[in-house]
């Protein structure tokens, strides 16, 4: 008769000295179930990827098999937090798996592992405007289009709370870039403010971040990075590119080893405009707008510093739109 297993075990019955007869299925049952076995164990070395073998020893068996990877689901890794940080970085813990203040050695954090985004402005006007990142932020470069142009911490500053702001003079065509310290990214953000009856674009802002973060977590005390904002003769509207759409305009930045990189507002304003005819909806998915006040003394207690997000309020002014390659 057939055998069950490996799909489940067998049921065989003993024979008693006298009273049973053996017969030749009894003698076939048991060689079938040895030969199952053997294939299921397989030989030395064996190349079968189902053997028991195979999986127990052979490099490249992986989930399940001899090596499980948290990267294809795999959910029985187990390790020593120094096995963990000696396979990130060769260094060892000294505070468990989060680093309090004595638990990071000099340099042990290098570029590569530090989490950063970028963000830029583009001003052909003049007047205030947020930089990307605000507080988490490095120190701002600057380029004009053509000519010379001014740029200063600030001129006419009408707000009331903390922001990371740079003026720019009107007689330049000015551009600022900001790389920031961040773990969000969960939308990106870009804000254009036109003229209201020419549709001339003023200014565009774009960042993996919403404007208010890093510069107070507020949305409703930072709605958008425009300072010189004129609700009488401007317009804001916001896109919220795809991971696709932001990756297609960054390829479009690159130019030859004797030209200068463009700004992705370059791209922006260059290569694409408004689709009018586009209603797209406002993200209400929550996203980082910056870290709890007591980040700093939690952080040297060796607690979990977990960064604080919001939904953005969309204001009535605001319009979304989406963009479209230009013909």
């Amino acid at each position: 008769m057939a055998i069950n297993f490996p799909t489940s075990l067998d049921t065989l019955t003993n024979k008693t000295d006298n009273v049973d007869d053996v017969m030749a299925v009894d003698v076939n049952d048991l060689n079938d179930i040895a030969e199952t076995v053997e294939a299921k164990v397989g030989i030395d070395s064996s190349e079968v990827v189902t053997s028991l073998d195979y999986k127990v020893k052979n490099v490249s068996s992986s989930n399940p098999g001899h090596k499980h990877t948290l990267a294809d689901g795999a959910t029985d890794v187990t390790a020593t937090k120094d096995e963990i940080n000696t396979a990130c970085d060769g260094s060892t813990a000294k505070n468990s798996h989060t680093h309090g203040a004595a638990g990071i050695e000099a340099a042990a954090v290098t570029q590569a592992k530090l989490k950063t985004s970028q963000g830029s402005v583009h001003n052909s006007a003049g007047g205030n405007s947020t930089l990307p990142g605000g507080e988490y932020g490095f120190y701002p470069q600057v380029k004009v289009a053509a000519g010379s142009g001014d740029f200063n911490i600030g001129g006419g500053v009408a707000s009331t709370s903390y922001t990371t702001n740079l003026w720019f003079s009107p007689a330049g065509d000015g551009y600022a870039q900001q790389r920031y310290v961040t773990s969000s990214g969960e939308a990106f953000w870009i804000f254009i403010l036109r003229d209201k009856i020419t549709k001339r674009i003023v200014s565009i802002w774009q960042a993996p971040d919403h404007p208010c973060m890093g510069n107070g977590g507020k949305p409703l005390l930072m709605p958008h990075p425009f300072g010189n904002y004129d609700a009488v003769k401007d317009e804001i509207i916001v896109i919220n590119p795809t991971n696709e759409e932001v990756l297609e305009m960054r390829v479009k930045t690159i130019q030859p080893e004797d030209t200068p990189d463009r700004d992705l507002t370059e791209v922006i304003a260059e290569d694409y405009e408004i689709d009018e005819m586009s209603k797209p909806t406002w993200p209400t998915k929550e996203v980082t707008v910056g870290l709890p006040h007591d980040w700093d003394e939690a952080w040297q207690m060796g607690k979990l510093v977990t960064p604080i997000k919001k939904a953005i309020p969309k204001m009535g002014y605001i319009q979304c739109r989406k963009l479209k390659l230009k013909p």
